[in-house]
């Protein structure tokens, strides 16, 4: 009955939400906008923002399990903000990243 009722919300939710078609050029434009650009240099993990998406809050970066091994305040001034990741072990990470407009996660890994 609850699985029932779960699905016929979903569809009714579905139908409220607005139709946008999505055409090939409008795709390349998108696609082609970097939004938040993460590396690694060394042992220090270095995020950069564009003007649109606003300074850098924050930078997280959570393990595979997504337990947060990291957080480093950037102060929101910024459009660049670095961590230092050298103490964390080998293995694959996920940085997100928070802006004053938007929130980026990118996949990482550290090697021996």
């Amino acid at each position: 009955m609850k699985k029932v009722l779960v699905v016929c919300l979903l569809g009714v939710m579905g139908m409220l939400l607005p139709t946008q078609t999505i055409t090939a050029k409008e795709t390349t434009s998108v696609a082609s906008q970097k939004i938040v650009d993460v590396f690694l240099e060394d042992e220090v993990l270095i995020a950069h923002s564009q003007t649109v998406d606003g300074p850098i809050i924050k930078i997280v970066v959570t393990n595979v399990a997504r337990a947060v091994v990291l957080t480093e305040d950037c102060g929101g001034y910024s459009y660049e903000c670095s961590a230092y990741v050298g103490n964390l072990p080998a293995g694959l990470y996920v940085a997100t990243v928070i802006t004053t407009r938007s929130v980026h996660a990118q996949a990482f890994t550290l090697g021996d």
